[in-house]
């Protein structure tokens, strides 16, 4: 341990470094392991349909991964209509706030989203390795990340948004599909003008990773591209020649800059999509770092 001798007293210093010693780039954080371990112990619930006994397991683990790293969480509850019946649905939320600024008032907000949900099926066990236990697990590790770094994307607040009801309970239409997000993107209140975008992940944990960006936003789509190449991935993305219908809808109606990433080439003609086939063997560590890379890079972007 480096030690300064002075008037008689030692001081020593190693502690001093370590504890202000830079942590280094948000993205050489991300930790695909971690990540990888979270996709695990989510499918270990097996399905998590809304108002599963699954799905409680699930936003307990989340709740409780989150608080231990210091990090606040809070739960919207709501009811409402499914072609089953009325089901109560939960969304998680948690907001990492950004340093205090005299010039920053309100402080700028990034949502970051995932849904936590698997489809149900009656006839079949799916537990979602990949839709949605990836991205799930990939907004975890960047919730840690941040947690560490509380200074790093200065005033900007970022809020981790866990949506439950994603999964159409028959075919997506305008009442059957998107609760969550529906729900929460309805409720927003002030948050709506100082959200400066919302990004989406979904099915990013394929290990033959190729990532499409949802179009609508071509500055957003822009800013995204660059991330991938400060993250060395940009080979894995491409935009879409169409929008697609995902939880970032509801918020880009009401206003806010909101983009999509997702793979929706999911195994050989997309065929272990919402299957049984969805399942650990398919996804890679490497998938995930690549997302989670990306993300934290287009996150300074944003909060630049």
């Amino acid at each position: 341990m480096p030690c300064k001798i002075q008037a008689g007293w030692i001081f020593c210093l190693w502690p001093f470094f370590v504890l202000h010693a830079q942590k280094g780039p948000l993205a050489d954080q991300f930790d695909a392991a971690r990540a990888f371990a979270h996709v695990e112990k989510q499918v270990s619930f097996g399905p998590r349909p809304p108002g599963s006994t699954g799905i409680q397991l699930a936003r307990q683990y989340l709740s409780e991964e989150l608080r231990r790293h210091g990090i606040k969480t809070r739960e919207q509850s709501f009811q409402a209509n499914t072609p089953t019946g009325p089901i109560q649905f939960t969304n998680l939320m948690a907001t990492l706030p950004g340093k205090s600024s005299l010039f920053a008032r309100p402080h700028p907000l990034i949502i970051l989203g995932s849904h936590y949900d698997t489809k149900w099926f009656p006839k079949q066990r799916f537990v979602g390795a990949n839709d949605s236990a990836s991205s799930t697990a990939t907004l975890l590790e960047i919730g840690r990340i941040l947690s560490l770094n509380p200074q790093a994307l200065g005033s900007t607040d970022v809020t981790l948004m866990f949506f439950d009801g994603e999964e159409a309970f028959r075919e997506y239409d305008a009442a059957d599909g998107l609760y969550g997000s529906r729900h929460c993107a309805a409720n927003l209140g002030r948050d709506t003008s100082r959200a400066k975008a919302m990004i989406l992940l979904d099915m990013i944990g394929d290990r033959d990773l190729n990532v499409e960006i949802s179009r609508g936003e071509p500055g957003l789509a822009a800013k995204v591209l660059e991330a991938a190449r400060l993250a060395g991935c940009r080979d894995l993305f491409s935009l879409m020649d169409h929008e697609l219908l995902d939880d970032h809808v509801p918020f880009k109606q009401r206003g806010i800059p909101s983009i999509c990433l997702i793979d929706f080439q999911y195994g050989p003609q997309n065929r272990w999509w919402h299957t049984p086939d969805d399942s650990m063997d398919k996804i890679s560590a490497e998938s995930l770092r690549a997302i989670g890379k990306t993300t934290l890079h287009l996150l300074e972007l944003l909060a630049k």
